[in-house]
């Protein structure tokens, strides 16, 4: 094969097939074209070798990992649709080593897929978490990875508010660290007066121009103080819609303080 066709449900629903047993037979055609196929990058890592635009899909395939000599349970990312990558939960030179290379890989990745590390238990794939820098590593990797997806789709937005003349403004994912602190804190930016399509991130920023305000408050507490201020939108990644600015007492409940 070489090219790809992206299937959308109303061409299932016209072969009179549904998602599920679609999803059935294409994995069944993935498995029979699959063998384990995998090159050592490192201590403990390693990197899929199928290079035919389906490496990320072999996550559908748990068996390809089981002779994998892993210290641990399999935890993999995969930075790239041609590229996964894979090392033992309980390796945690090869965890370190493995986050470098995702990040590595997503500077120069023509097809992105995803920050988020997976753990493989009993068969089934779960968000893997860790603890201390290493954890702190994990999180980073997976708010650049976020920041990019934000990008993307806040240029998408941008093109259809524009062609709907609608004033609505798209918040920028935006990143940054404290002195001596090696954690990515992301944060978005409200203004008074503009509709907003805000994107989840760790703070809020609150900008009144006419009162030389700028104020920032925690997502979650914000969500506690003010619960009527945001509204979840069906879209991936998430976006919140704003059409108000919270009051001073609100800010108050919000513990927000001056940037």
């Amino acid at each position: 094969p070489n090219g790809i066709h992206l299937l959308e449900r109303s061409k299932l629903e016209a072969w009179g097939i549904d998602y599920e047993d679609a999803e059935k037979v294409a994995i069944e055609n993935l498995r029979a074209v699959t063998t384990p196929s995998f090159a050592q990058i490192g201590a403990g890592i390693w990197l899929s070798q199928w290079g035919d635009a389906y490496d990320a899909a072999r996550l559908m395939l748990p068996e390809v990992f089981a002779n994998l000599p892993l210290n641990g349970r399999p935890v993999v990312l995969v930075p790239d649709r041609d590229r996964l990558l894979v090392t033992g939960s309980e390796d945690t030179q090869g965890l370190k080593g493995m986050v470098s290379a995702a990040n590595s890989m997503r500077e120069e990745a023509h097809r992105p897929v995803s920050g988020t590390a997976l753990i493989l238990v009993d068969g089934v794939w779960q968000e893997f978490t860790t603890e201390g820098d290493l954890g702190i590593e994990f999180t980073n990797l997976l708010k650049l990875f976020r920041a990019q997806d934000y990008a993307e789709q806040k240029q998408l937005l941008e093109r259809k508010i524009h062609t709907e003349k609608r004033d609505v403004f798209v918040s920028t994912y935006m990143l940054n660290k404290n002195v001596g602190d090696p954690a990515y804190n992301s944060i978005c930016t409200l203004t008074k007066g503009a509709a907003s399509l805000l994107p989840k991130t760790d703070d809020i920023a609150f900008v009144s121009l006419e009162e030389s305000l700028k104020l920032r408050a925690k997502w979650g507490v914000v969500q506690i103080a003010a619960p009527h201020l945001l509204r979840r939108q069906e879209m991936y990644p998430e976006r919140w819609f704003v059409d108000a600015f919270p009051t001073p007492e609100e800010l108050q409940r919000m513990g927000a303080t001056k940037i």
